[in-house]
């Protein structure tokens, strides 16, 4: 509506109505704007509010959420022209008229796929009909959407896993102005997001294909649901036995290299899952006892779940597929002599203690890292804390969630982290395992004069 207006009455409409932008005019003006604007026109206001989305769709305008909204710009069929509705809104990839894919140039298009086609007229039908909010099949392709975009990869059925231009455990939104905010991209996930979200099962069957394959990318010939699950679960729990692996050797966030907890919330919140799923069958296998949900998280707090994550932990405890991703995690766990096996719950608890690192050791730093800067609004010394919450990640195998330092500072430190030499990370590793030591060694020498004095007293006595 703003390009058209513009080009017919030839003045620009920002200083006749007052704008600061054009999305107040694209969504939901004001009054007095709507006011001022169809004076400068000569129609009625209420001709005018009905070209923006409030005015069109009425009350039902309120159930529509942020993650709804495409970013302002021009797209647009460049047959029909260009559509100044409907093409606001993130799951409309396609002109309403004649079906091309929407675009923000002037280039001829392809016809949507029919998927992405019937996705968005089953959207916008429920939309117009008020029963966005309630309607299941939409919430289960956000979900969708969400795990897909989080984990980094979505799943075609012809050509398998996919990787995505998204960054690992970005989620929806960090920042607004992402990827899936192209209507091209929307049309190519829908072909095969689309189809899976039609019954409960095959949005399950789905959620798990795509697990499996980010949980185990560099294995092929892998698939859900092949072969008996209690005689893989019975090999698994016999090789952790005659591995000698215990519950203290696992960390808290399990994936594998190249995961971090550092990477996003919602990777943190996988590693997790998988996580707790190892500590259940390690349990199980030494002791016959199946951890609940409420022993697995005692001493170390909730983490957010999602339904997504409900899938991933559906997979690892019940499915062939999942218990072969616990099977080849649990022997990297076991890779290493017994004697020299990681104690990851000893050294949360010597960790916990170690919330800055000091200043001698900060020097060392490279400058970059020295001089990196930070938001005004943050505490002092963000450096040293930083570096105390890398040390935790790298060291204990922790998440950030439940470490002694700063959550909510996730961009800082994974800032910090890629500004890091491979000398930096020599530092501080140094550092950590110095702490590591020193600790332990200081425990050892606290306790004993104890248990001396304690002997003394019973021989006395």
């Amino acid at each position: 509506m703003i390009w058209r207006l513009q080009a017919v009455t030839g003045f620009a409409i920002q200083p006749r109505t007052g704008l600061k932008s054009f999305k107040s005019l694209y969504d939901r003006p004001e009054a007095d704007v709507a006011e001022r604007l169809a004076d400068v026109l000569g129609v009625d206001p209420v001709s005018v509010s009905g070209h923006c989305l409030a005015g069109h769709l009425g009350p039902a305008y309120s159930t529509l959420a942020w993650r709804d909204f495409r970013v302002a710009r021009r797209w647009g069929c460049p047959a029909c022209g260009f559509q100044t509705i409907w093409s606001r809104l993130a799951l409309v990839t396609a002109c309403t008229e004649c079906g091309r894919l929407l675009s923000d140039d002037d280039c001829a298009r392809d016809l949507a796929p029919a998927p992405a086609r019937e996705l968005q007229a089953y959207y916008l039908e429920a939309l117009t009909a008020g029963r966005l909010r309630d309607d299941e099949r939409i919430q289960r392709f956000w979900r969708l959407l969400s795990f897909h975009l989080c984990t980094g990869w979505w799943w075609s059925p012809a050509r398998g896993p996919i990787p995505t231009s998204m960054p690992v455990g970005t989620g929806l939104g960090k920042p607004r102005d992402l990827a899936w905010r192209d209507p091209d991209w929307i049309a190519l996930f829908s072909q095969a997001a689309w189809p899976a979200t039609e019954t409960v099962k095959t949005f399950r069957e789905h959620v798990k294909a795509t697990a499996t394959s980010t949980l185990l990318s560099d294995v092929e010939g892998v698939s859900a649901g092949l072969g008996d699950v209690e005689a893989e679960r019975d090999r698994l729990q016999r090789d952790i036995r005659r591995w000698g692996l215990q519950e203290r050797h696992v960390p808290d966030h399990l994936l594998g290299p190249g995961f971090s907890p550092i990477g996003g919330c919602h990777l943190e919140a996988i590693g997790y899952a998988v996580s707790r799923a190892m500590r259940r069958e390690v349990v199980l296998a030494h002791s016959g006892h199946r951890l609940t949900k409420e022993e697995l998280i005692a001493g170390r707090g909730p983490l957010r779940q999602t339904r997504e994550i409900a899938a991933i932990n559906q997979l690892l405890a019940h499915d062939v597929a999942g218990l072969r991703i616990l099977h080849r995690l649990a022997g990297q766990l076991a890779t290493t002599d017994l004697d020299r096996r990681i104690d990851y719950q000893q050294r949360r608890e010597t960790l916990t203690t170690v919330r800055t690192v000091p200043a001698m050791v900060l020097r060392r730093l490279s400058k970059p890292v020295r001089d990196r800067k930070v938001a005004s609004r943050v505490r002092a010394n963000p450096l040293a804390r930083d570096a105390a919450a890398w040390l935790w990640i790298e060291l204990a195998g922790g998440v950030l969630h439940h470490s002694p330092h700063h959550a909510a500072a996730r961009a800082r430190l994974a800032a910090f982290e890629h500004s890091l030499t491979p000398e930096d990370r020599l530092v501080l590793l140094e550092y950590g395992y110095e702490q590591l030591g020193a600790v332990t060694d200081d425990v050892a020498r606290h306790h004993q004069p104890t248990e001396t004095t304690r002997e003394g007293q019973r021989d006395v006595g």
